[in-house]
Formats: structure tokens, C-alpha cells, sequence
């Protein structure tokens, strides 16, 4: 019988990985990220602007890249 691979526990409400904490979108702000876990390569995207990457080829590092480029959020003048 074939083995099924074993995934990280998961945030039953959004689905990340409870390993990591994700930060808001770096462009927007918003809190609505979505994870691609499907596809290769994986990324994060925001669905409120639609921002997304960079990409990596896994969840973990996907999300571990965002993060960095999610340091400080953006500011809007005007």
C-alpha cells in the first residue's frame, strides 16, 4: 500500500502551517493571504491586490520568504 506524505499541522481557519506566522502583504497591508501549495514553484500571494511571490520550492520557504519581504509594511501618502 502506497504511503501518504505527511504534512505539517495546520491552522484549521487559514491553512498555514503552524511553524509560521505570516505577515501582511508588503504593498497593501492586507491580512487575505493565500498560500499555493498545489503548484510548483510555491508561493505567497495576497488576495486583496493580488501581490505575490517569491517563490521557493517549498510551503515553508515560500512563507520564510515573504516574511522577509513583508518586514515592513507599505504606507500610503495622500
Amino acid at each position: 500500500m502506497p504511503r501518504r506524505p505527511t504534512q505539517a499541522p495546520t491552522d484549521p481557519v487559514g491553512g498555514i502551517p503552524s511553524s509560521g506566522q505570516m505577515l501582511p502583504c508588503p504593498f497593501c497591508g492586507s491580512l487575505e493571504i493565500w498560500v499555493n501549495r498545489d503548484l510548483d514553484p510555491k508561493f505567497v500571494a495576497c488576495k486583496k491586490c493580488s501581490a505575490f511571490g517569491p517563490t521557493a520550492p517549498t510551503v515553508s520557504k515560500a512563507i520564510e520568504r515573504w516574511n522577509k519581504r513583508a518586514a515592513t509594511p507599505a504606507v500610503r501618502s495622500g
